[in-house]
């Protein structure tokens, strides 16, 4: 019965203990869509480790190759995603892409950061082809 009692006690502390993060994937409208600052249709060509400075960790950065821009600076031929940190376990809320997905990535800035856009829900991406009327639909949208 001491043995019953203590697992459950331990039990019951690590169930306090423990980080819970679930991911809240509810579909984002379009007009939380319209919202971001930089819209543009192009193609993720895959993720790199970079290391920033001498004593910095390394970053995992994905690259999306820009062809063209809804919304945002005209001029940015590739965008860098903020990616997770390699040294995290995979959790439910981390987002990954493959590369050749192409379609209409709706990008949030990086806080602190120059050139370094997040991607926190998947209604950030949508698969779309570029001879596509709902493509042709998000254009309208954003003139």
């Amino acid at each position: 019965m001491n043995k019953w009692i203590t697992r459950c006690v331990t039990a019951f502390c690590y169930l306090l203990m423990v980080d819970i993060a679930v991911a809240s994937w509810v579909k984002l409208s379009e007009e939380q869509l319209l919202e971001f600052p930089i819209i543009i249709y192009g193609e993720y060509m895959g993720t790199s480790l970079i290391k920033a400075g001498k004593y910095s960790p390394l970053t995992n950065l994905g690259v999306i190759s820009t062809s063209f821009v809804l919304k945002g600076a005209k001029n940015q031929r590739l965008h860098f995603i903020k990616s997770h940190d390699l040294n995290t376990p995979i959790s439910s809320d981390m987002l990954f892409f493959e590369p050749g997905q192409k379609g209409i990535w709706f990008l949030q800035p990086v806080k602190n950061s120059q050139g370094l856009y997040q991607i926190n829900h998947p209604s950030q991406y949508q698969y779309i082809t570029e001879k596509n009327n709902e493509l042709e639909r998000w254009k309208n949208l954003l003139k």
